[in-house]
């Protein structure tokens, strides 16, 4: 007997999700309130993810790109490129966890606009379950032999 049931096609796409075969023609996203496309990426946010989005809330108004990357390398000693801060940016904004904004064009930087991003509370809220998340599995490891400097 055949089954005439659709399966779900799921696509994995940079930590997105997407049903590709969803009745209504549509990727599995929908449009926010000022019309721009959000995909919903299931699971927590990676590391990476709460670096950038801890280094927006620090810097406040003067978060863009080259002051992210700034900021993450003066705290933790990595250096990430601008374009991978920006694809993560622009990926958390598709999840709405930050908008972004264009600042007017400044003769120092040639006549180009800075884009500054600001936390959103979707943002805000991923970012406190990821916290709560990993301080549960840290929960009585304080003193394991394992993970004790040497």
């Amino acid at each position: 007997r055949p089954c005439n049931r659709v399966r779900p096609f799921l696509v994995y796409i940079g930590g997105l999700v997407i049903n590709k075969n969803k009745t209504d023609g549509s990727s599995g996203a929908h449009r926010d309130g000022e019309g721009r496309k959000v995909v919903r990426r299931s699971g927590p946010l990676t590391e990476f993810e709460q670096m950038i989005l801890l280094a927006v809330v620090r810097l406040g108004d003067e978060a863009y790109g080259v002051s992210i990357c700034d900021e993450i390398e003066g705290r933790v000693d990595r250096t990430i490129s601008v374009a991978a801060a920006y694809t993560a940016l622009e990926r958390m904004e598709g999840r709405g966890f930050v908008r972004s904004r264009i600042a007017e064009s400044t003769p120092v930087r040639g006549g180009r606009a800075k884009k500054h991003f600001a936390l959103q509370p979707g943002g805000a809220a991923a970012l406190r379950e990821s916290r709560h998340s990993m301080s549960r599995m840290w929960e009585g490891l304080e003193g394991h032999s394992d993970l004790t400097e040497a």
